[in-house]
């Protein structure tokens, strides 16, 4: 009996690591990057994180990227706005079409 209260105890703090890890992780991220501040020309290049922190990239990063975001604790949270980095400085606000 000693050591099943042991397991459920130690399967517990497993648990709550475990969902103190996904939460920190944030939300799902699909940054996807352009070409030109027009985000009307080629794609050049994407980052996508899920919410279990698996990451996918591919091509080339660019001033120029539009971030979507899906939340992983609430289904149906979404944003997405358009990026710029001009002189070092990130300027983020222009919502997606």
């Amino acid at each position: 009996m000693k050591h099943l209260r042991l397991y459920c105890m130690a399967t517990l703090v497993i648990a709550a690591f475990i969902s103190i890890a996904a939460y920190a992780l944030g939300p799902e991220l699909d940054r996807t990057y352009y070409a030109d501040e027009t985000f009307t020309g080629d794609i050049v290049g994407e980052f996508y994180r899920t919410c279990q922190g698996h990451i996918t990239r591919w091509g080339i990063t660019t001033n120029y990227y539009q971030d979507e975001t899906f939340g992983c604790e609430t289904i149906g949270s979404y944003t997405c706005e358009r990026c710029i980095i001009y002189n070092g400085n990130v300027a983020c606000g222009a919502p997606c079409p």
